[in-house]
């Protein structure tokens, strides 16, 4: 008897039944034996260590009860089997955590997949999930188990290991309930949450557009705002509005009546309680109101809108009034129509596309407004699905659909492309993210589908242009020689082009596995990576020389350049760069240094040598710079190409590095022509033609732009001549000076170069070697650089003498000789004078031959 009525009820619910019942003589009695040494005093029944006898009721009744009770735990069982179901298979994220160490006693699927399915079961969550530490998530569980007080939050952000080592952000809606045994003791907390991260991200771009719109519709002239509930309570109101009404800043959170209650009167509390009854706008056209503003009564007109507010699930919570003061406002329609327009769009729009589908056959139980438009505006609501879009059989769709209702497995898709028949009448494909997800009715079974979509059509089709047009870039990269690179903002390199693994005779594998340093010379690499770090936080170009290991072993020197490309937003997208082999350039320049070293010591002795090797070394120079040409042809003919072909597809930031690539690659090519023709000096016939120091000036200036801004070098040019000269050779006299001038600057000083010119006689120039009657162009070239002592004055100018190391300025030495020859090339003479740390200055005197 004891098995069978404890489930019945407890052993004191049985003693107070008893106590009831004892007065009961004529009913049979039942004969319950108490435990040995127990005693109960329930309401004056007192029992005895022994046995008692009482009377509670008939043995058919007590068994009835019996049977009663029992169809109640099975019924109770059951239903616990129910909601334990419904508990696994809800659509949220549920667990339930015990005790005050938070102990995950049961996870639904949907939490140990948000979780990358670890084993957290058993376990107190701050050893299950380590990475909620610092979050915040700890400490209100402690305060709701503390408390007893429920947390509900929303759209809260969390950064959780899925199971990629490593973080993601999502966003939850979720609540934090205790749990309370019979007592009323908290055992424990439920956690129910929603993955809302699609969402909040969607939303937020809607309410970035939204703060726009809103911003729009603050700061817009004509009158705003929305009442709320049937008190009309003032929602929002813009400046305009609130100056219309003339009663202050102060009224948001206040009934209209209670701010202006003397339109009550003249009708208008009865048209906006029409408007939000029967959801019908009403439009007034100059109305005359008796408004008291500012404490004086005024006959105001006014063209106005009642419209009504609409929440998301299509219900009015309100009434939105557009008003124009039409008294002192002349184009107020023009606006009220604009703001009518822009209204309704904000109000019609919703963050996506929304339906519930019922039974096996699919029938559409619920559509929203961006649903029906989708679909071109179709009756479709309490139509099977096969038979309101038959345009989407043979897509796959149907099936899907099936699948899902017949396995309750949600069914998620990204970019998924449909064509579907639009109002037009014409079939129009379109992107969408969507998931299916089988609803279940109380005993588990599926009984729908809630169809959730996103439309991405505009983002896949931008993105596949963005995808083709790289991948024309690629194609025409890979057929460039140069080396192509590019990298993300943070300097990582992610593209080489074929030129590379050609090269390399590396796999892209190698590549990706061991990284691309490998290429560089063991000697170069710290210095290279120097260089690149230094550019990758300055944001400034990356120019540097090193040497690449090539397929055969062979190390040939590059010189390699990267340009940043900036977005909209003024920061850095991307890095884009180039490498050149100027193996040959490097080559020639060490033989030419070289050859020049022996050709001095040797001239003295052997002339007839002297003149066979010069010889030599134009056929030399000659070869190399037409070797040097063939790569800059390429690159002016595949910039043409990208500019001709992708001219759409590129940015004007876009184009105008291409074009700029373009000139410098014909600027170099014009300095190789040139340092051909003058490698002919000695020999060739000197031609001079009439120049102007300012053209050339810059000329030059466009070719060293970049380094020019590198140093943020200023020049001015304080006076202008024009004289004959040879233009080659004198451009790149004002080239090299220019050049000294940068190389040799000051520390944390810019460089400042002048140049001036004037026509002077000899007698009146501070140098005796002039003639005194004869006129010469006289050009003074200063700069503010480290200057140099004056017993260097005449060595500067000598081939190959430097007044410095080379760890602490590179160059040839050469230079200032080349400018030298120049100038005596022009019959001229060329001075320079100096001190320390006070700048550098050149006196050229070139005689006037006009």
């Amino acid at each position: 008897l004891s098995d069978i009525m404890m489930p019945v009820m407890d052993g004191i619910g049985l003693l107070k039944e008893i106590k009831r019942n004892k007065a009961t003589a004529n009913i049979p009695v039942i004969f319950l034996t108490a435990r040995a040494g127990e005693e109960s005093k329930i309401e004056g029944l007192e029992t005895g260590a022994d046995d008692y006898l009482v009377k509670p009721f008939s043995a058919k009744e007590l068994l009835s009860r019996v049977k009663t009770q029992i169809k109640m735990v099975k019924l109770r069982e059951t239903l616990e089997g129910n909601l334990r179901n419904l508990f696994l298979e809800a659509p949220a994220v549920i667990c339930v955590l015990r005790g005050s160490q938070h102990v995950i006693e049961l996870a639904n699927e949907m939490y140990l997949q948000m979780v990358g399915n670890r084993d957290i079961v058993g376990k107190p969550i701050r050893e299950a999930l380590p990475e909620l530490k610092g979050q915040g998530f700890y400490e209100i569980l402690d305060n709701v188990y503390t408390t007893g007080q429920p947390f509900i939050g929303n759209e809260i952000p969390a950064q959780l290991d899925k199971g990629n080592e490593k973080l993601e952000k999502v966003y939850f809606n979720f609540v934090y309930q205790p749990l309370h045994n019979s007592e009323g003791e908290i055992i424990g907390i439920l956690v129910h949450a929603v993955d809302v991260t699609e969402q909040v991200l969607s939303r937020k771009k809607i309410e970035e557009s939204e703060k726009r719109f809103s911003n729009l519709l603050m700061e817009s002239p004509f009158a705003f705002g929305i009442l709320k509930g049937k008190d009309m309570v003032i929602y929002l109101a813009n400046d305009a509005l609130k100056h219309v009404w003339g009663k202050g800043s102060d009224i948001e959170g206040k009934s209209l009546m209670s701010i202006i209650p003397e339109i009550k009167e003249q009708g208008f509390a009865a048209l906006l309680e029409q408007v939000y009854t029967t959801g019908k706008p009403f439009y007034g056209h100059e109305e005359l109101v008796k408004l008291q503003r500012n404490g004086i009564w005024e006959d105001v007109y006014f063209n106005f809108i009642y419209q009504p507010y609409k929440e998301a699930d299509e219900t009015i919570s309100g009434v939105t009034i557009i008003a124009n003061e039409v008294t002192t406002q002349a184009i107020a329609n023009k606006k009220i129509v604009a703001s009518k327009e822009n209204v309704g769009r904000l109000f019609m729009e919703a963050p996506a596309i929304i339906c519930v589908l019922r039974g096996p056959q699919h029938i559409y139980e619920l559509a929203n407004a961006m649903y029906l438009q989708l679909v071109g505006n179709r009756d479709i609501v309490a139509k099977p699905i096969r038979e309101a879009l038959p345009e989407l059989e043979g897509t796959g769709i149907f099936e899907i659909l099936d699948a899902v209702y017949t396995t309750g497995k949600p069914f998620i898709a990204n970019e998924l492309a449909v064509t579907l028949l639009k109002e037009s009448g014409k079939l129009e494909e379109g992107f969408f993210n969507f998931i299916y997800q089988a609803s279940h009715d109380a005993n588990g079974h599926t009984d729908g589908i809630l169809v959730h979509a996103v439309e991405v059509t505009e983002q896949v089709i931008a993105r596949k242009k963005t995808e083709e047009s790289e991948q024309k870039f690629r194609l025409l990269a890979d057929s460039m020689p140069q080396h192509i690179w590019t990298s993300d903002p943070e300097g990582n390199l992610n593209y080489f082009n074929q030129s590379v693994y050609d090269f390399s005779g590396l796999s892209v594998q190698q590549v990706n596995r061991d990284g691309w340093l490998q290429i560089v010379h063991p000697d170069d690499r710290e210095e290279n990576v120097r260089v690149w770090t230094e550019s990758i936080s300055t944001g400034k170009d990356f120019l540097f020389e090193h040497r690449f290991k090539r397929y055969d072993g062979e190390y040939r020197w590059q010189l390699s350049r990267a340009i940043p490309q900036m977005g909209e937003d003024g920061k850095i997208q991307m890095w884009v760069g180039a490498s050149t082999d100027i193996q040959d350039q490097k080559t020639f320049t060490n033989e030419l240094e070289k050859q020049v070293t022996e050709r001095t010591e040797q001239i003295a002795q052997n002339n007839i040598e002297l003149e066979k090797m010069n010889n030599e070394l134009q056929s030399f120079a000659y070869i190399s710079s037409h070797d040097l040409q063939e790569p800059l042809r390429k690159i002016q003919i595949f910039s043409n190409q990208i500019l001709l072909e992708e001219s759409g597809n590129l940015s004007d930031a876009g184009k105008d590095k291409f074009i700029r690539m373009k000139n410098s690659a014909g600027r170099m090519q014009t300095l190789i022509q040139d340092l051909l023709t003058y490698s002919r000096t000695a020999t060739a016939e000197r031609i001079f033609e009439m120049g102007n120091l300012k053209e050339i000036v810059e000329e030059v200036k466009i070719e060293m732009r970049e380094e020019l801004l590198q140093k943020n070098a200023i020049i001015d040019l304080e006076a202008d001549c024009d004289f004959m000269i040879i233009p080659f050779q004198f451009r790149q006299l004002i080239n090299n000076l220019i050049g000294n001038s940068l190389k040799f600057v000051q520390i944390n000083q810019d460089p400042h170069i002048t140049i001036k010119c004037a026509k002077e006689k000899g007698a009146t120039l501070k140098n005796k070697k002039l003639i005194a009657n004869k006129f010469y162009w006289h050009i003074v070239f200063a700069d503010n650089g480290i200057g140099f002592e004056e017993e260097y004055n005449e060595r500067i100018f000598e081939v190959f003498q430097r007044l410095h190391g080379r760890q602490e300025y590179m160059g040839t030495g050469i230079g200032l000789a080349i400018v030298k020859k120049i100038v005596e090339n022009h019959s001229g003479i060329i001075e320079a004078s100096g001190k320390i740390n006070k700048g550098t200055t050149f006196n050229i005197y070139l005689p006037d031959q006009t």
